[in-house]
């Protein structure tokens, strides 16, 4: 596990061992005392991401005869409610109403437990519908290993700890998982294997009849497999094939056998062939332009999978158990492909990547780009930041590494606090060609340094429509926005990282210009001096722009 190095704080109403091994993947973890809940909304948790660990059982056996277990969460929905007004930092709530039940009971009088559960569950929905918001029931989780091996009650005795060594292993990862997805890019290619993987047999051996897919058995495992990446594929992940097979073979199993899920037109791209496949996943990622670190393998042969590992690291190979009955649920509670929110752009990622690679191949035809670009009929609209499109505003911010200016990583609420400010600048651009409608594809943000100069605090763009020269109209907007402003200059940066290496050049390849010894150099709102240029609104000319006039 890689190490989280988030500030972290654990408010409980019971106690959690500081010093516990479980606590290893994370750099920066703090615990309040245990039951002194009210501190979660202390001007000193700003800085921190937060946790929020209830235990109804606490709750239960502390409550006054007098007083209802109401007024116990309505105090609790009040503190959460207080802390997400005054802290946009995110705020994880775990809460277990699990108790120990004689199931003869349950049948024959209503389960306080249950009941209050349904209760809280209600007003957490219907109150509490913030970004910055998360809430798991963390009952879901310590059901897989089982209530009576993750709770303790010999810890509880002697240490108020509800949970034992298992639990609190069960807790950290949890919390791993949960940060995890919230602060870092999902995964958005699955590379799939096909003889053994998609079905059971080897099509060019056994044929389409005898192949095992679908009915029943083992056949029934693999269509339900093929039923969990479609649920993944209609989230938004792109499906790539990556098998050693003959391509009319597997074309006539996708396209003719009637157990199939899978269909030819789920696939962005195929490498069906007799070459290495760490070869053919280079050649997808090249296709796709996406990095190699967005890729995720499933094979099911060891062998293959450990040359991808060894040859290409930064591809997230699955260690794929050899029972295929458990593939259904493996595949699709992957933590590689948890996303907290789905925008409407992830829905119709197979389609535009599909889009993408048909302008790939009809421009290689073309002999003359400039032609074929206005043969295609770009129409890029800008799009001011909304309630609407804040979400997409964020995700192009946070997700997008090889087109970015800076990577700098903004929440919703501080790009909404930056709108705020007088003569900021924030949108974002849609685009529409023969090939369809692309949907929101780039942001930028625009600061006011002073009076004269705006400073371009961030510019991302999808690499699905890279290609088209829109970066270079984009930025031409982006002159227009400032001049409407009344700026005379423009400032850029370029922030280095491992996979923005395509735009170093970018804004001097749009005659901005090197930034020497004068006022501009001396301003603190760039990190990094040597990488700085500038454009004079009026005079700035930027070119590759035929298309779109």
């Amino acid at each position: 596990m890689t190490l989280i190095k988030k500030k972290i704080k654990i408010y409980c109403s019971s106690f959690l061992p500081p010093k516990n091994i479980s606590w290893s993947n994370f750099e920066k973890i703090s615990f309040s005392n245990y039951g002194e809940l009210e501190s979660i909304t202390d001007s000193s948790a700003k800085e921190e991401i937060s946790i929020l660990l209830i235990f109804f059982q606490d709750f239960f056996e502390n409550i006054d005869k007098n007083k209802k277990i109401d007024f116990k969460i309505n105090h609790l929905l009040k503190l959460i409610n207080k802390r997400l007004r005054f802290n946009k930092n995110p705020l994880i709530l775990l809460h277990s109403f699990w108790s120990s039940e004689n199931v003869i009971r349950k049948i024959k009088f209503n389960n306080e437990a249950e009941i209050n559960k349904k209760k809280f569950q209600k007003e957490i929905k219907k109150n509490f519908i913030h970004k910055n918001f998360f809430c798991i029931d963390f009952d879901n989780e310590l059901a897989n290993e089982g209530f009576f091996k993750t709770f303790d009650n010999r810890n509880w005795y002697f240490a108020h700890c509800r949970l034992s060594s298992l639990g609190l292993d069960v807790l950290s990862a949890t919390i791993y998982k949960t940060i995890k997805s919230i602060t870092q890019p999902t995964k958005k290619v699955l590379v799939l294997d096909c003889d053994n993987t998609l079905w059971g047999g080897v099509i060019g051996e056994d044929g389409i009849r005898n192949i095992k897919l679908g009915q029943d058995g083992l056949g029934k495992a693999y269509q339900d497999f093929q039923k969990s990446i479609k649920r993944l594929q209609e989230k938004g992940v792109i499906l790539a094939l990556n098998s050693k097979n003959n391509e009319k073979d597997v074309f006539e199993v996708l396209d003719k056998h009637p157990e199939m899920i899978i269909k030819k037109k789920d696939i962005i791209s195929f490498k069906i062939n007799w070459q290495d496949k760490s070869k053919n996943l280079i050649e997808i990622s090249n296709e796709l332009n996406l990095g190699l670190d967005s890729f995720v393998f499933w094979d099911d042969n060891p062998i293959e999978r450990d040359k991808v590992k060894r040859k290409l690291p930064k591809v997230q190979v699955i260690d794929v158990v050899n029972n295929v009955y458990d593939w259904p649920d493996n595949l699709y509670s992957l933590d590689e492909f948890a996303k907290s929110e789905i925008t409407k752009e992830d829905l119709k990622k197979t389609i535009q990547y599909k889009s993408r690679a048909k302008f790939v191949e009809e421009k290689k035809k073309s002999n003359d780009d400039n032609e074929y670009l206005k043969s295609i009929k770009l129409r890029p609209k800008i799009h001011y930041l909304d309630k609407f499109n804040l979400s997409r505003a964020e995700q192009l911010c946070n997700k997008t590494n090889q087109f970015n200016l800076r990577s700098i990583r903004y929440k919703s609420s501080e790009i909404l606090n930056i709108n705020k400010k007088k003569d900021n600048i924030i949108f974002l651009i849609s685009l529409k060609d023969i090939y369809g409608d692309h949907g929101l594809v780039g942001l930028v943000i625009i600061k006011k340094v002073n009076q004269e100069i705006a400073f371009l605090d961030n510019l991302a763009m999808s690499c699905r429509i890279l290609g088209r020269n829109l970066e270079s109209w984009v930025l031409k907007k982006s002159l227009e926005e400032c001049k409407k402003k009344g700026f005379k200059y423009l400032v850029s940066e370029y922030l280095p990282t491992i996979r923005n290496k395509m735009v170093e050049n970018f804004t001097k390849e749009n005659n901005f210009l090197q930034i020497s010894k004068d006022k501009l150099l001396s301003k603190s709102f760039v990190k990094n001096k040597k990488n700085i240029r500038y454009a004079i609104v009026n005079k700035t000319k930027i070119p590759n722009l035929n298309a779109y006039r």
